[in-house]
């Protein structure tokens, strides 16, 4: 049995999968790549994602004074890597809890670690920011 991260990471793949499904008319395949996740047919793009999963929310005051959840955003181990914006092009954050997902283009995830605050995640917020990435790859 795989151990829990692995789990982690592949329960965020089949979700972020079905909310790209759902929220407009693209093809997406789970992929073994090693540097994105999924492969979304987009309009006349290939989109190449990111995924990442979180399964827990962190609530420790000693290291963050709100509750979020913690992704690696690196590869390798120390010193860690951070990913190559050039691999990928859309950043798919899972909150395995809630079953919710952001979205962020490669180029804005620029730190080995991304927090990002519970209370951002909803039905809306991961609509528009799945829109507004979708917006920036038609500019390119």
């Amino acid at each position: 049995m795989p151990n829990t991260n692995v789990r982690v990471g592949r329960a965020g793949e089949y979700i972020a999968a079905g909310i790209i499904t759902t929220l407009a008319d693209v093809d997406v395949n789970i992929v073994t790549q090693p540097h994105y996740d999924l492969l979304a047919h987009f309009e006349d793009f290939d989109l190449k994602i990111q995924v990442k999963a979180s399964g827990k929310v962190q609530t420790n005051p000693r290291t963050c004074s709100y509750p979020h959840f913690n992704y690696k955003t690196s590869r390798g181990v120390k010193p860690h890597k951070a990913l190559d914006p050039g691999r990928y092009d859309i950043a798919c954050f899972i909150a395995l809890p809630y079953r919710l997902a952001m979205f962020r283009m490669s180029k804005d995830v620029v730190t080995t670690t991304t927090k990002i605050k519970t209370e951002l995640f909803s039905a809306e917020a991961e609509r528009d920011s799945w829109f507004a990435c979708m917006e920036q790859i038609r500019k390119r």
